[in-house]
């Protein structure tokens, strides 16, 4: 379509518009495309599959992978009798602001406790609530979640979102 211009100074201001929004696309198109890159490499590199732990009565604790984003609790299939469960969780040389959910899939009672444990490296409580440091925190019920994020500066997990209580013992 073939656009008139009532005079010479409209049709080039048109021009420089049409040039200078040109620019702005190409270099916002440039920036998303440098976005992208880095959000794969992150996922990528920063955030495994899904990790999945068994309760088991012969293993008296278990560790749990901290290069996982999500790391699932569960009953084996055959279980037929309760047992507690303990969960360690590491806390050394995590990148800073690395999130970890873990979700407890098996049913909890007063005879089937699921506790996860975590300390630092200078022997406090792993887990960072409100403030205070936490050694243990124990899963209150099926389904329920944790959600941690790695503090680097006071090395520890920071809490999240948690649906259980925490310890120190």
């Amino acid at each position: 379509m073939i656009k008139r211009y009532p005079d010479y100074k409209t049709y080039t201001e048109q021009i420089k518009y049409n040039n200078l929004c040109c620019d702005a696309y190409n270099r916002l198109n440039k920036r998303v495309t440098i976005m992208e890159e880095e959000i794969n490499i992150i996922i990528s590199e920063g955030c495994k599959a899904t990790e999945v732990v068994y309760n088991s009565p012969t293993l008296l604790t278990q560790n749990i992978n901290s290069s996982s984003c999500v790391t699932l609790i569960q009953d084996p299939i055959d279980i037929t009798t309760n047992f507690n469960s303990k969960y360690i969780l590491n806390s050394e040389n995590i990148v800073n602001g690395k999130q970890k959910t873990i979700v407890n899939r098996s049913d909890t009672d007063q005879f089937k406790v699921i506790t996860l444990f975590s300390t630092n490296s200078d022997g406090i409580g792993g887990f960072s609530n409100a403030g205070t440091h936490y050694n243990t925190y124990i899963f209150a019920c099926k389904d329920g979640s944790i959600s941690l994020i790695w503090d680097d500066i006071k090395n520890v997990w920071s809490v999240i979102r948690y649906d259980g209580l925490f310890q120190n013992i």
